[in-house]
């Protein structure tokens, strides 16, 4: 039974809802703003380095999975993704210190001692099971709350498709997840997630793929 794993396909989905939250919050004045960006970091990607200074931004991009703006035109959009990316990038190295769960909040507040030149004060990035999740836009504290409603809902995809969709790969005969060769990631991802929501993505209903 083919399995995608975390795909961009996902982590479009999450960013669509993960939007609808924040267009929530700025409605009703708890956000500032509807602006910023999520970084999604390949969690099978290793860094060069253990040390946040001697792994750059644009490391961090190359390895990003899934970065995306909500508001191209907002005046501050190209400071919100280098500071997204900076939040991602220190969860990401940091993951060999402090382990596959940690948020920015907990190196800003208890393990200050961490900080090395060039990463950022701002929370905002939280790293569940592995994956280094990062918002920047908003406050801090909303910051991650978006980055955690991203995770979750990746989180939520995966769990449907391997467990509880009918059809879906633990209601399978077969005993090994789908290999690569046979399918692409993303083809993998489109077949599984159309199970789950019977449409197309709101990246297909665009005619757009980005990512």
């Amino acid at each position: 039974m083919p399995y995608p794993g975390i795909t961009k396909e996902a982590c479009e989905l999450a960013f669509v809802i993960m939007g609808a939250s924040l267009a929530a919050a700025a409605d009703n004045d708890v956000a500032n703003k509807m602006a910023g960006t999520l970084v999604i970091i390949n969690p099978f990607y290793v860094p060069s380095s253990n040390e946040p200074m001697h792994v750059s931004v644009e490391e961090a991009r190359v390895a990003a999975l899934f970065m995306r703006r909500v508001d191209d035109d907002h005046p501050q959009a190209e400071k919100y993704d280098e500071i997204a990316l900076t939040k991602a990038r220190d969860m990401w190295v940091l993951r060999s210190l402090l382990g596959p769960n940690f948020t920015g909040r907990d190196i800003q507040q208890q393990f200050p001692h961490l900080y090395r030149p060039g990463m950022t004060k701002w929370h905002g990035g939280v790293c569940r099971f592995g994956v280094p999740y990062a918002f920047s836009g908003v406050q801090g504290n909303y910051d991650e709350a978006l980055a955690n409603t991203a995770a979750n809902w990746v989180e939520a995809m995966g769990r449907q498709v391997m467990v509880d969709q009918p059809g879906g790969v633990m209601a399978s005969d077969d005993s090994f997840i789908g290999r690569p060769d046979r399918q692409t990631a993303d083809d993998l991802g489109r077949t599984a997630l159309h199970s789950v929501y019977g449409g197309e993505s709101s990246a297909e209903r665009s005619g757009e793929r980005r990512g």
